[in-house]
């Protein structure tokens, strides 16, 4: 048996670069078949709140494509900042005492079925 890399036998030296070969073929294999590009939320909201006395946060997000951009419940409240709500089939939706309040820097457009609005304002502090 050899202890070392350095006088390791051409048998020894043949196994290492099977096994690393081998290893780099599963890695490659896993990546390729691991790939999730093409994740459908369908109707899904990417932020739904519900519960009571729940509050989110959603900080400089991109809120694309989805049923229902932003949706807060009843007891549940949303606060958003420097967010995108665009491509949505609904942007903002607020039922029963829920409520998504923005501080004033989100961009809310382009959402087919309507943008929805905002139940308030808050400042920064």
């Amino acid at each position: 048996m050899n202890h070392s890399i350095y006088s390791a036998d051409r048998q020894t030296h043949l196994k290492i670069v099977v096994v690393g070969l081998l290893c780099a073929c599963f890695v490659l294999i896993v990546g390729v078949f691991a790939h999730v590009g093409q994740l459908d939320l369908g109707t899904a909201p990417l932020v739904k709140a519900g519960g009571a006395n729940v509050t989110v946060s959603v900080d400089n997000v991109a809120v694309t494509n989805n049923g229902i951009g932003l949706w807060a419940q009843d007891g549940t409240a949303i606060l958003t900042r420097r967010s995108y709500i665009t491509q949505n089939a609904t942007g903002v939706q607020a039922n029963g005492s829920g409520a998504v309040f923005s501080y004033g820097d989100n961009s809310l457009n382009a959402n087919p079925g309507g943008n929805g609005a905002f139940s308030g304002s808050m400042a920064l502090k």
